[in-house]
């Protein structure tokens, strides 16, 4: 747990974990040279914890990064997960995290859902709603960060060399493109899987973050590069150029979310149905070999009808997905000024 002046955060992050119905735990807070009193306070107050251990850097790096990997280095269980000061864990999910990965030996990282607290009203899901195997999560990290750290269960032992943040904006991304992507012996892949359950709350309005969010927006333009190497990993066969890539990337990001605003289409739709269309085509050939790959193609023909819905409103420049028990395109057309949805199955 990286800590930096936020006393009555850090104070609920703590206690959230007191209430998990999982009590074999310890803490690793790391604290990024705090200097306001309250807390420094409550840092002090666990001290003599026997199940939390409190490491005082003295020094503010201006960023949670070093904290992180601090920390990683000083923690000794099984499983491991990162829970900011400002995060707070659900009851149950430590629970159901450890017996997923007591009963599935091959997976290395667990990933739930995590709620988005802004404004003190919780408000949505990072991503959508249900479970993923490794193939589908690693197409769908193709388009986005789909993982909040507090959301995800990793075995310590077995990444304990791998699992290590580099200084640099989005680095959470970064290291789980670097764990999907990076290795070129398949037989050593970091394996993941997604499970639809709720994990933790984030908050994203505490006025104190660890981070220079100047900073980090300006360094966050690595990802659409990094993206685009990591998708010629996966469609090696793809003649997509990155200018392409990185119009449809957006879109097809907020066909597998919820409740986001796509903004203007940089591409005709009906060019994004054939890259999608493309894609399990290429993917269709490799499951012969590979039968865990018919769910990526199942999901990305979910993904192909619907790019397919843009073509009904050609002159359309805004998507907006919402969430609800029957999923929704809803487009605004500019020239009506009126709204019309098309119900997607």
């Amino acid at each position: 747990m990286s800590s930096y002046n936020r006393g009555p955060y850090l104070q609920r992050a703590i206690e959230s974990i007191f209430n998990s119905t999982y009590t074999n735990w310890e803490i690793v807070i790391v604290d990024d040279g705090s200097h306001k009193q309250e807390t420094i306070e409550i840092l002090n107050s666990y001290l003599d914890h026997p199940k939390i251990k409190v490491h005082k850097l003295y020094h503010n790096y201006g960023s949670g990064i070093f904290a992180k990997n601090y920390g990683f280095l000083h923690a000794q269980g099984d499983y491991m997960t990162i829970v900011d000061d400002d995060d707070t864990v659900y009851p149950e999910s430590f629970q159901q995290m450890v017996e997923y990965l007591e009963s599935n030996k091959e997976i290395d990282i667990l990933v739930g859902f995590a709620s988005i607290e802004q404004n003190f009203q919780v408000s949505k899901w990072k991503g959508k709603f249900e479970e993923d195997s490794h193939e589908v999560f690693k197409y769908r990290m193709l388009f986005g960060n789909l993982v909040s750290c507090c959301a995800q269960m990793v075995r310590r032992e077995r990444l304990k060399e791998k699992f290590i943040f580099n200084y640099i904006g989005a680095e959470d991304y970064d290291l789980y493109l670097r764990l999907l992507f990076g290795n070129d012996d398949s037989s050593n892949d970091v394996k993941y899987a997604r499970i639809p359950i709720p994990t933790c709350k984030v908050t994203i309005d505490s006025n104190d973050r660890i981070s220079d969010t100047q900073h980090i927006v300006e360094t966050w333009k690595w990802i659409p590069r990094k993206t685009f190497e990591a998708f010629k990993l996966m469609f090696p066969q793809d003649n997509m150029t990155f200018e392409d890539y990185n119009a449809i990337r957006p879109l097809i990001n907020c066909i597998q979310r919820d409740s986001l605003i796509c903004g203007e289409l940089n591409r005709p739709a009906q060019f994004i149905v054939q890259k999608l269309q493309s894609f399990r085509d290429y993917i269709l050939e490799q499951s012969e070999s590979n039968i865990k790959l018919i769910e990526l193609a199942d999901y990305i023909s979910i993904q192909v009808v619907k790019a397919q819905s843009l073509l009904a409103y050609p002159d359309t420049k805004d998507l907006i997905l919402e969430s609800g028990c029957n999923q929704q395109i809803i487009r605004k057309d500019w020239q009506t000024n009126s709204t019309r949805a098309n119900l997607m199955p």
